[in-house]
Order: C-alpha cells, then sequence, then structure tokens
C-alpha cells in the first residue's frame, strides 16, 4: 500500500483514501508544518525594544539588526510605517502612533496661519490636539516649538548679534509652528535638567549649550553595522544546500536596511551626536494660556534645543523603503513555506535554526547599541530674559506671539474673527512697532479733542485678548482670566497725527434670529455666557471705549472688520450703555456696566503689563 508523504504546508495534511480509510481525511500534522505554522506566529511577535531599533532610537546599526530575523519582523514593518508617516496627525489617524514613536519623533499638530480660512476639519484636528494634551499633562507637559535656524547648535549661544540676525526674527511673520503633545526623547533629556520658573516676575530663559566632550561613537556603529554582516552567512549556506527561494527572500529585506544604515552613517545622520546635530528649535513648554484657562503655573523656554537626525527626509525614506521591502520579502518566504516550493525539509529547518539565532544575537546587540542621543550630556545656561542679546529676545518673542495666535485657532469666537488682530501681530517687530507708534504708552480714555473729530479717525492695530493673556500668563501676573475674555488694546490714529493705544471692551453679540418685538417689556433678555460657540457663524464684534468726558465711544462691525476708516460707530453716556447692556438684546455675558468695568480693568492691567514687558528688552532698540 502507499503510503502518503508529508508536506511542509501550515494546514492540516490529510492521508489519501484507502479501503479502510475510504474518504481519505484523517489529518496528518508534522514536526515541519508545525514549525511553519509557529514560525508564522513569531513573525507577528516582538517587544519594544524591536520597535526601537527600527524607528532609531538605537541609531543606524539598529535599523539593520531589526529586520536581521524573519521573527517579529511585523513589529519591524509596523514601526517602519510609523516613522516614514511624513504628518503625526496621519500617524495618529492610522493607528500607528505608540510611544516609542513618539519617543523617536516627538507628536504635534502643524498649525498654519498663512490663511485667513481654515477648514472645519483642521479646526478640529487642533481642538482635538488640545484634549489629548489635556489628558496627558499628567504624563508630561505640551507646548509650542519653531525652528530657530538651520545653523549647528553651538551658533545658538552668543553675546552679540548683527544687524541682519535681528531683522530676520523680528520682520519675518509667523506662518507656521508645533504644537506639542509628545516630546521626543531627545527633549526629554533636556527638560530632565531644566527649571521651570512659576510665581518669579522674572522671565527664565535656558540656552543649550552644545557638548563637545560627548563620544561620538562613530567605530561603534561601523562595527555593529559590519557584524549584523553575518546575516549572509544564512543566504549563502542555503543557496549551496540547494535552495532556490529561501536564501534570497529572507534576505532582500536585511538588505535594505542594510544599506540604509551605511547610508544614514556615511552621512553623519546615524546617531543624535553634537556633530550630526544640524537643526535647531526653540521650545516654550507648559500648559498654553487659552480662552477656557490661564495656563500652567510653570513653563520653560529651551532656545537653541537640538531637532533630531530622525526628523531629516533621508530617514523617512529609509522607513519607507525598509517597510515595503521587508513586507515583500515576509510574504515571499511564507509562501515558500506554504506552498511547499523548497524540495529539502532540512532547509527549512536550518532556516528556522538560523532564526532563532538571529533573534538570540539581535537580542544581545539591543544591549549593546547606546541609545541614539545617549552620547549626549546636557548642559543648559540660565538668563533673564532682560539680559540675553537681542535677536534671542526676539525668538522668545516670536513663541509668545505664537502661544497668542494658537489661542485663536481653537476659540469658540472662530478663527477668522481674530483674522485683523493676527494681520495687526504676526512678528515680533510688527508688536513692538505699534508700541512705539503709541509712544510706549497707554491712554486709558479717548481726549475730548479726539470726540471732536471723529470721523477723521482711523484705526491701525488691534492687540487682541488672546496676546494680552498670553503675556499675562507668562509674567505669572494675577489678573483674571475671565475678564481678560473681553479684553483688547485698539491703536487709534487722530486725524492730528497723534497715536493713541486704547485699551477697551470687545465682545461678540450675535443677531437676533427672531424678528425683534416692538414693544420693549415683551423683550426677554438674552445673556449668553463667555464661551459661547459661534456655531454659526453669526456673531459680530461690538467694541466699547471710554472717553474723558464720561462718555463710551461704540463701534459695531459688519461683522468682524474694523481696521480703517472709523465707521459703524455711536457716542454713548454711561447711562445710556449702562442700559443697553441691562436690557440684553445683545446676547453676551455683560449685563451692566459694573461687569464692563471690570473686563475694562482687566484690558488696561494687560495692556500696562505687555508695554512694562517689552519696553525693558533690548530688542525694541534693534529696529
Amino acid at each position: 500500500m502507499a503510503t502518503s508523504t508529508p508536506t511542509l504546508s501550515g494546514l492540516p495534511l490529510t492521508n489519501p483514501a484507502t479501503s479502510d480509510n475510504p474518504g481519505g481525511s484523517t489529518p496528518i500534522y508534522t514536526f515541519s508544518s508545525g514549525l511553519v505554522q509557529i514560525s508564522g506566529i513569531a513573525s507577528l511577535l516582538g517587544g519594544d525594544g524591536l520597535s526601537e531599533m527600527a524607528i532609531g532610537l538605537k541609531a543606524a546599526p539598529g535599523l539593520a539588526w531589526a529586520s536581521i530575523s524573519c521573527f517579529g519582523i511585523l513589529k519591524v514593518v509596523r514601526a517602519f510605517l510609523a516613522g516614514s508617516i511624513p504628518k503625526d496627525t496621519w500617524r495618529d489617524a492610522l493607528g500607528l502612533r505608540t510611544g516609542i514613536a513618539d519617543e523617536a519623533l516627538g507628536f504635534g499638530v502643524w498649525s498654519d496661519v498663512s490663511s485667513p480660512k481654515t477648514s472645519v476639519a483642521a479646526r478640529n484636528t487642533v481642538r482635538l490636539a488640545m484634549q489629548q494634551r489635556e489628558s496627558r499633562l499628567a504624563e508630561q507637559r505640551a507646548g509650542i516649538w519653531l525652528n530657530a535656524v538651520n545653523g549647528r547648535a553651538d551658533e545658538i549661544v552668543q553675546t552679540t548679534t548683527t544687524k541682519a540676525a535681528n531683522r530676520q526674527f523680528l520682520e519675518e511673520k509667523l506662518t507656521g509652528w508645533n504644537s506639542l503633545i509628545g516630546h521626543n526623547r531627545l527633549l526629554r533629556h533636556t527638560l530632565a535638567v531644566t527649571s521651570t520658573f512659576g510665581d518669579e516676575k522674572r522671565i527664565q530663559v535656558h540656552f543649550y549649550i552644545p557638548d563637545t566632550t560627548g563620544h561620538n561613537f562613530q567605530l561603534v556603529d561601523w562595527l555593529l553595522i559590519a557584524a549584523s554582516a553575518l546575516k549572509a552567512s544564512e543566504a549563502i549556506l542555503l543557496y549551496h544546500l540547494g535552495s532556490s527561494y529561501l536564501w534570497w527572500s529572507g534576505m532582500i529585506g536585511y538588505a535594505c536596511c542594510l544599506v540604509s544604515a551605511i547610508v544614514l552613517q556615511a552621512l553623519n545622520l546615524g546617531r543624535d551626536t553634537q556633530m550630526n546635530l544640524t537643526r535647531t528649535g526653540d521650545y516654550l513648554i507648559g500648559t498654553l494660556p487659552s480662552y477656557m484657562r490661564i495656563g500652567s503655573i510653570d513653563k520653560q523656554i529651551i532656545l537653541g534645543q537640538p531637532l533630531s537626525v530622525r526628523t531629516k527626509p533621508l530617514w523617512r525614506w529609509a522607513w519607507a523603503a525598509g517597510a515595503i521591502i521587508n513586507v515583500l520579502g515576509v510574504g515571499i518566504t511564507f509562501y515558500v513555506l506554504v506552498k511547499e516550493l523548497e524540495e529539502s525539509t532540512y532547509l527549512v529547518y536550518i532556516w528556522i535554526c538560523f532564526q532563532i539565532l538571529w533573534v538570540l544575537l539581535r537580542t544581545l546587540v539591543y544591549h549593546i547599541i547606546p541609545d541614539s542621543n545617549g552620547a549626549l550630556n546636557v548642559s543648559l545656561a540660565l538668563q533673564p530674559l532682560e539680559f540675553i542679546s537681542s535677536s534671542s529676545q526676539a525668538r522668545v518673542l516670536r513663541l509668545l506671539l505664537a502661544a497668542s495666535i494658537l489661542q485663536t485657532q481653537e476659540h469658540v469666537r472662530i478663527r477668522e474673527a481674530y483674522f485683523e488682530d493676527t494681520q495687526s501681530v504676526s512678528s515680533p517687530g510688527q508688536l513692538i512697532q505699534l508700541l512705539r507708534d503709541a509712544n510706549w504708552q497707554i491712554t486709558e480714555a479717548l481726549p475730548d479733542q479726539v470726540q471732536r473729530t471723529l470721523t477723521g479717525i482711523t484705526i491701525e492695530a488691534i492687540i487682541g485678548e488672546h496676546t494680552l493673556r498670553t503675556f499675562v500668563w507668562i509674567t505669572c501676573a494675577k489678573i483674571n482670566n475671565v475678564d481678560i475674555y473681553d479684553a483688547v488694546a485698539v491703536l487709534f490714529h487722530a486725524s492730528s497725527g497723534e497715536r493713541y493705544l486704547v485699551p477697551g471692551v470687545r465682545v461678540m453679540a450675535t443677531r437676533p434670529t427672531k424678528p425683534i418685538v416692538q414693544d420693549p417689556e415683551a423683550v426677554v433678555p438674552c445673556f449668553d455666557q463667555r464661551g459661547t460657540i459661534n456655531k454659526d457663524k453669526t456673531g459680530y464684534w461690538v467694541y466699547w471705549f471710554p472717553m474723558q468726558d464720561n462718555n463710551w465711544l461704540e463701534i459695531r462691525c459688519d461683522p468682524l472688520s474694523v481696521l480703517g476708516s472709523l465707521r459703524g460707530y455711536r457716542v454713548l453716556t454711561t447711562t445710556a450703555l449702562n442700559k443697553e447692556l441691562d436690557a440684553g438684546i445683545l446676547g453676551i455675558s455683560l449685563r451692566g456696566i459694573e461687569d464692563l468695568s471690570s473686563a475694562l480693568g482687566a484690558s488696561r492691567s494687560s495692556s500696562h503689563l505687555l508695554i512694562k514687558t517689552i519696553k525693558g528688552l533690548r530688542v525694541s532698540d534693534a529696529m
């Protein structure tokens, strides 16, 4: 009687039909088929250490060693895919964001201010990021970062700067920034040695001091990359034993990663050493203020923080190629095993033994390879804001302006409402010039001569509540955030040529959805709480500014624009304004002149604070 020969298929095998077994359905489980099944499962396994090697936290050698074994290869591919995604929000949406990916690349939401309009989806992305940020506060503080210079990190700490450098940071308008939610390992090491400033009135600035003493591990990395070439012994042996497929299908993924590791190492992009770090960023760390909160007490400003080499496009290309080629290689390998395309069972045994050997060696190498930034000795210099160079002061102001503009993107009043605010103050130079035009003074009430020539007045610039709130937060001033919600300061240009920076109150009124009842007694007052969402975009700005004769200048916009010639205005007495507020026809939270005065007080205090903070800086004289 003929006997059946077991196959290498991972599926249950059956005996052929015989007189004793006419159906031929009795399954046979062979040792080799069991090994194939185990190998398939093993390709899914792998710990965080394997992900660290694949995503670059173990430098360029980790890239080659991660793909050396077929066991755990899908874990490696997942890490490769996470690294190859160009945008952090895409990585999160695809379910590829992990703690290891955050350690390697960080996680942030890019904010763009180049257009006055933003899609609802983009705004929701920012708001979702803010919600995620809130839930992670117990783990780490969030913040924002801006690109500093495209130069070496050791050019950042300086005591003197050229006028050209000053102009670069002063006049260049903010076009975008990253809102940090997850910190990479390089930044975490820096934050571990920084100090926060809380109740202090001075703004403290950390300067990253480049490390010139750390070991660069160049020789170690090259030796470890070369050692991974032991993988070739597997291909050579399988080929000489007559393998048709396994000798090369298990090699192509590793070969791709080996070439990538060699290229990265040759271009000094293998690890985060001082020699390799050529890009830096400026960071503002802390729970940033918003219309809902004043922000965290503790905050940190870091200038010249190096940006990891893993942010370079070449790393993303390496990860993308590694993911594609390794998926192709492992697919071919298991297709060969399942379809029994190799003639000898012993080839499969030898192949599996090699995979186990590579796993053991990979585990050993993981503990040998130094961390990608393990050679850096973090050193920081701490100085008060008023004592640092003018270009560094300009960089700090850029961070603060980015933090203020960010508030408009998550504001319930909608971003478009703050377009003229952003247009007025989108660079440190604009803010300083605005304050200089006002002669570094606050005019608490419009003078009488201005009232007589209101038709000749123009409004040149607006300092919104988001900017005032940011400076209140950074200076740790004790001003109620609820009152700042309606604060504003406007630069008036009188027909006489004089300019006045006048703090006022700005609210977003709502248009009635029902016809106005002619009978005043039938009108039901409507007082919306602060933070009401302008979801229908029917809101319009209403400004109030005090005048010296106890009157008020009211400006009603149509609907959001106020810059330019004065329009839509009228002069009200205190009694008339109080009556208007008490009627509740604007749909705002202010119920009378007392609430208005409270908001005006916050507007004046924060405006004085803004001038006091900036006037004492040497950057104010650098223009």
